[in-house]
């Protein structure tokens, strides 16, 4: 499990982390489900270390782009295989 990108609206007020996932699609359902159990965590953590006025409210959203970029780089390297 990696962060790919953290995006934070401009009032500070909510952050969408992109996290990738590799393995099946239980697998990435039961990493999204869990990072979502532990979101209050995380926020609690954030507020520890962020002086803000307000803690960002984190939203989860599994981000798949490793995973197209290592597809593509297969077909790639089967196409190279063909010719």
């Amino acid at each position: 499990m990696n962060v790919n990108e953290v995006g934070v609206a401009s009032d500070l007020k909510s952050a969408k982390v992109f996290v990738g996932v590799v393995g099946s699609d239980t697998q990435r359902k039961k990493a999204a489900a869990l990072l979502e159990k532990k979101r209050g965590y995380f926020q609690q953590l954030m507020a520890r270390e962020v002086v803000l006025r307000y803690t960002p409210k984190i939203k989860f959203h599994l981000d798949d782009s490793i995973e197209q970029g290592n597809r593509v780089l297969q077909i790639l390297e089967e196409l190279e295989g063909e010719g």
